[in-house]
Formats: structure tokens, C-alpha cells, sequence
């Protein structure tokens, strides 16, 4: 029963997070992204599963050549943390975030520690008036 009543909750959970958007009225991002930021559950319940995880590899090769290597994954429920608030996460390993681009759409959020190679890129979309993360990009070297 106990089982029963928690897959009741998640199939119902991810409506929590859209209580304030629609399409008829869209999610102001800068709404959006402090919640999401500051909320394991809220990001949660606004992220597209499967989530694309795209990372970037670099290298070169024996003949001294430059490459770049791109591995494409899609993370389903149980390999996404909702337990840990992303600002936490932030703070305790040094990291910052930047919006780098907003339109009516879709936007891209960069996460980043100063003066390393830790560089990641969150995309989110708004889809059907809330905003949703939909693929995260791992540049860190």
C-alpha cells in the first residue's frame, strides 16, 4: 500500500511545479530560474524526462591534432538528483551561473567556476507556458 501511495504521489508530482503557468500565460523566466535554482523538487517536477545530457570531450590525438568528442545520453528518474537544491550544490564547490541567453522561448543558463574548466550549460525551453530544463551540456574538462 505504502508503494502504491508513493507512485500515486510521483505520477501526480510533476503537476505541483506548473500551478502558475499556462499557455495562456506564460512563466516569466525570472521568476522561474530562482525557484529552480533554490528547489530540488520544483527542478525536479521541471525537468523533461528523458533528460539530455550532452558531454564534450577534448584531446588531441598522436599526431599532436586537436579533437573534440561528443557523447550523447539520455538520464531517465533515477539518475537525476531531486534531493539536493542546485544553489546548494553551487555554493559548496565554488560554482556561479549566468544567464547567457533569453528569448520568448527557450534560454541558456551557465554554470561555471571562475578561473577552472568547470563549465556546464543548462537549456531550458518553455513548453506549454512553464519552463522546463531539457538538456544539460558538460564542457568541464
Amino acid at each position: 500500500m505504502r508503494r502504491l501511495a508513493c507512485l500515486f504521489f510521483l505520477t501526480l508530482f510533476p503537476l505541483a511545479g506548473s500551478a502558475n503557468c499556462s499557455p495562456g500565460t506564460p512563466e516569466p523566466f525570472a521568476r522561474f530560474l530562482p525557484e529552480f535554482l533554490a528547489s530540488g523538487n520544483f527542478a525536479f517536477s521541471r525537468t523533461a524526462i528523458p533528460l539530455r545530457s550532452v558531454r564534450w570531450e577534448y584531446g588531441s590525438d598522436t599526431q599532436g591534432n586537436e579533437q573534440e568528442k561528443k557523447t550523447v545520453t539520455q538520464l531517465g528518474r533515477q539518475q537525476i538528483n531531486r534531493d539536493k537544491a542546485l544553489d546548494d550544490f553551487m555554493r559548496e564547490n565554488g560554482l556561479l551561473h549566468k544567464v547567457l541567453k533569453l528569448a520568448r522561448d527557450s534560454a541558456e543558463v551557465q554554470i561555471y567556476k571562475p578561473d577552472t574548466d568547470w563549465l556546464l550549460h543548462y537549456h531550458f525551453r518553455l513548453h506549454r507556458g512553464c519552463w522546463q530544463l531539457h538538456e544539460i551540456e558538460d564542457f568541464s574538462l
